[in-house]
């Protein structure tokens, strides 16, 4: 029997949802209110997992002369530590969020994906979905709509924002990437995203507390990027998103699974929602095709497990800088524990390992301050949800 899925919204989670289920031999119908090239605010960096995910699993294969390869993180505090780390499995990619777009799509293009451009979803109905073209019946609906999803709310999914809300603004900036890694500058401001795109140009990404603030004076925020990029082409116009910490209890009601930053979503910190949305769309695939819909929430919750727990020990660093001092000073002397990091949160270290490496690197960051300022009320480590 056809089973025929609904797919709510055409960005890389849910074009990923499509060629997943015409792969395993479901009928994907996918909805969007926009024409490509979709374009969005997004640090651009996929890490090595989602790298894999994207040709091994899906198939897409990106022109190399679009896109740039990155070979692990450095953070540079404003103290002028800098710690730096390789990935321990693979590179990463750095590729413009239209670029990627355009890749999906010619990739659901060849597997004969129903691609509804300009359709715009009105609700649900019990036969499916109500569109302005009228009803389309469909067996399973897929919310991938991103941060502020109308399929969640339809669905009587319930949300929560988080306490502290934090914005993104980014922009492209016409030079040669100057480093091989994926930069993240701290400052108190907040933290500055500098990643390779191309040959000839990076993707220059700002996060923060302060909604309205513009790109440029968010750039005023760090002045060594501000001469860095002092008169240099900005060869995109800006574009912002949030707030982003939106928690969802439950990523499922009834025939309704939500995927990528629909189904919740902490910060844009770690720069896993790519991946993320991708082994989310295969696993609420999987769900269906196997006949078990309801082992989503639980597959969901462990996708994105070690994704919470980073997020959430990096925002409290963040609003401690005092901590976030030490801690990036401790790393740029211990190399190994920041690889260690990077290892735990692609997957390919375990949290026995982690564990056991964390008290060298508090020793280093935290007790050997002589005499820390007070400390906040934030919490040290994140709480479970």
């Amino acid at each position: 029997m056809s089973v025929t899925v609904g797919i709510i919204g055409a960005g890389p989670a849910g074009l990923a949802a499509a060629i997943d289920a015409q792969r395993q031999g479901l009928h994907a119908v996918v909805f969007e209110r926009r024409t490509p090239p979709v374009d969005k605010a997004c640090g651009e960096g996929i890490m090595p997992a989602g790298v894999r995910h994207l040709t091994d699993h899906l198939g897409v294969h990106l022109d190399r002369s679009a896109c740039h390869t990155f070979s692990g993180i450095q953070w540079v505090d404003d103290t002028g530590a800098v710690a730096r780390a390789t990935f321990p499995s693979g590179v990463g990619l750095g590729v413009r969020r239209s670029t990627l777009h355009a890749a999906l799509t010619e990739r659901c293009e060849a597997l004969n994906v129903d691609l509804r451009w300009g359709t715009t979803v009105r609700g649900l109905s019990a036969e499916g979905l109500s569109t302005d073209e009228g009803v389309v019946a469909v067996d399973w609906i897929l919310g991938a709509d991103g941060l502020h999803s109308k399929a969640r709310g339809w669905a009587g999914i319930e949300v929560k924002r988080g306490r502290h809300a934090r914005f993104g603004v980014r922009q492209h900036i016409g030079v040669a990437p100057e480093s091989d890694t994926v930069e993240v500058h701290w400052s108190n401001h907040g933290e500055a995203y500098i990643t390779p795109i191309s040959d000839h140009e990076v993707g220059v990404a700002f996060l923060g507390g302060r909604g309205g603030a513009s790109f440029e004076e968010r750039l005023g925020q760090f002045p060594a990027l501000q001469a860095r990029y002092a008169g240099k082409p900005r060869t995109s116009p800006v574009r912002g998103a949030g707030p982003f910490h939106h928690r969802v209890r439950r990523p499922m009601r009834g025939q309704v699974m939500l995927i990528g930053d629909a189904a919740g979503y902490v910060d844009a910190l770690t720069g896993e929602g790519v991946a993320l949305a991708f082994h989310q769309a295969t696993a609420a695939l999987r769900a269906l095709q196997t006949e078990t819909p309801g082992r989503y929430v639980r597959d969901h919750r462990a996708i994105t497990r070690r994704y919470r727990f980073t997020t959430r020990w990096m925002l409290a660093l963040q609003r401690r800088p005092w901590l976030r001092r030490q801690v990036i000073g401790a790393l740029s002397r211990d190399p190994d524990t920041f690889q260690t990091l990077l290892g735990f949160n692609e997957g390919h270290t375990g949290s026995a390992k982690l564990l056991s490496i964390a008290p060298r690197a508090l020793w280093r960051g935290v007790l050997s301050a002589a005499h820390p300022p007070e400390r906040s009320s934030v919490p040290l480590l994140p709480t479970s949800s």
